[in-house]
């Protein structure tokens, strides 16, 4: 196993989250046309609730359930590209669902958009972090404009797994990739319908 390749102790939320963390990186090659190796202090780690719950609102404002709570933050600039990631875990188990809101320096239309998203997420899955049994793409209104995500149902590591991945624009006008995934068991269609229902950047 390459250093490089996630161990298979990772909970799946932290899998992609390396996944999205690839996402910058390659939008930063593509921006930049040069490349790069991450430097320490490019990289801030936001870890108390308040801040993390700061810099979610500062990318998109989104209603987060009870059971969930702010994990931590990523500020990083490289260049003239930066990225902003902040990551919600259940309360009960951390490693049993994670949220993630990711703003990246993707410029393009919504449909470029999407298919750089999905492109990268297919990448992702090829990795096997999520071996997908079942697929279904559905469409939702977010400030006036339809985005499409996909409601995904796998495995990772031997455990069944739900997974919904989508991408939209931030207050600031960046793509934004979000992420929820759970464990079957703790799954919650509804749930996971309404947190999309309350994204704005209004």
């Amino acid at each position: 196993m390459s250093e490089a390749e996630p161990r298979s102790g990772m909970s799946t939320g932290t899998k992609i989250l390396i996944a999205l963390l690839a996402i910058f990186g390659i939008s930063c090659i593509a921006c930049c046309g040069v490349f790069f190796f991450f430097a320490k202090n490019a990289f801030q780690i936001v870890q108390t609730p308040a801040e993390v719950s700061k810099m979610q609102e500062e990318i998109v404002s989104i209603e987060i359930p009870d059971t969930y709570q702010p994990g931590q933050g990523v500020k990083a600039k490289i260049l003239v590209a930066s990225m902003n990631m902040v990551m919600y875990q259940r309360v009960d188990n951390p490693s049993s669902g994670t949220i993630i809101l990711m703003e990246i320096p993707i410029k393009g239309s919504k449909e470029e958009l999407e298919k750089s998203f999905e492109q990268q997420m297919d990448t992702q899955g090829k990795n096997k972090n999520i071996d997908v049994e079942e697929s279904e793409k559905r469409t939702f209104m977010i400030d006036g404009v339809e985005r499409e995500f996909t409601f995904n149902k796998g495995t990772s590591d031997g455990k069944n797994v739900r997974q919904v991945t989508g991408a939209f624009k931030s207050r600031k006008g960046e793509a934004t990739m979000f992420v929820l995934v759970e464990d079957e068991e703790v799954w919650d269609e509804e749930q996971a319908v309404k947190i999309i229902e309350s994204i704005s950047t209004k």
